[in-house]
C-alpha cells in the first residue's frame, strides 16, 4: 500500500504511543482511537519496513530490538516536529520583519513614534523596516507587508481600511 506522508506520520505517532504505553489498548484510550486502529497502523509500518516492531501475545506487547531502535529515532523526530511547531506558533506572537511603506509627513508624525512601543510589546521578536515616500508603489513587487496612503485607493485589488478621516486645507504664511 502506498501511504501518504500524513498517513505515515500518523502511523509513527500511533506506534510511539503504543511503545510508550506498552499496550495497544492504553495507547488507543490515551489518543481517543480504537485498539484496532493502533494495531493496523503498526502493521502497516511493519509491512513497509519489512520487520517486526513488537513481539505480541494475546495479553501484552513488547518492542523488538529493531522496534526499540525505531522508537528512539521516531521519538526524536516527533520531538523535533513539536519543537518546530512551537517555535513557529509561539502562541500567535508576531515575529520577524514588518516592512511598511508610509507617506513622508504622516509616517514621521503619526507612525514612527509608535514603532518602539510595538517592538517592545512583542519582546523584540519583531523588527520594523519603514520606507517613506509620497509616490504610489507596487506593494507586492516591492515586498511590503503593509502600506499607509492618503486619499482613495486606486487599485481595487488591494485590501484597504480607513484609519483616519482628515481634510486637506490650503494654508499660506505671509
Amino acid at each position: 500500500m502506498n501511504d501518504s506522508g500524513i498517513d505515515r506520520l500518523n502511523a509513527v505517532e500511533l506506534f510511539c504511543a503504543a511503545a510508550k504505553a506498552q499496550s495497544f489498548t492504553a495507547a488507543a484510550s490515551a489518543l481517543g482511537v480504537t485498539p484496532s486502529a493502533i494495531s493496523k497502523a503498526v502493521q502497516r509500518l511493519e509491512n513497509r519496513l519489512g520487520l517486526k516492531l513488537f513481539q505480541r501475545t494475546t495479553r501484552a506487547i513488547r518492542l523488538t530490538d529493531d522496534g526499540l531502535a525505531y522508537y528512539k529515532t521516531c521519538q526524536t523526530a516527533l520531538q523535533s516536529i513539536r519543537d518546530a511547531e512551537q517555535t513557529l506558533t509561539r502562541h500567535g506572537m508576531p515575529r520577524g520583519e514588518l516592512r511598511i511603506s508610509l507617506p513622508y509627513s504622516y509616517g514621521i508624525k503619526r507612525v514612527i513614534p509608535l514603532i518602539p512601543r510595538y517592538v517592545e510589546r512583542y519582546l523584540g521578536q519583531v523588527k520594523v523596516a519603514v520606507s517613506l515616500g509620497n509616490t504610489l508603489t507596487d506593494f507586492v513587487k516591492q515586498d511590503f507587508d503593509m502600506a499607509i496612503r492618503l486619499g482613495h485607493v486606486a487599485d481595487s485589488r488591494l485590501v484597504a481600511r480607513t484609519l483616519h478621516q482628515a481634510s486637506f486645507r490650503v494654508v499660506a504664511a505671509p
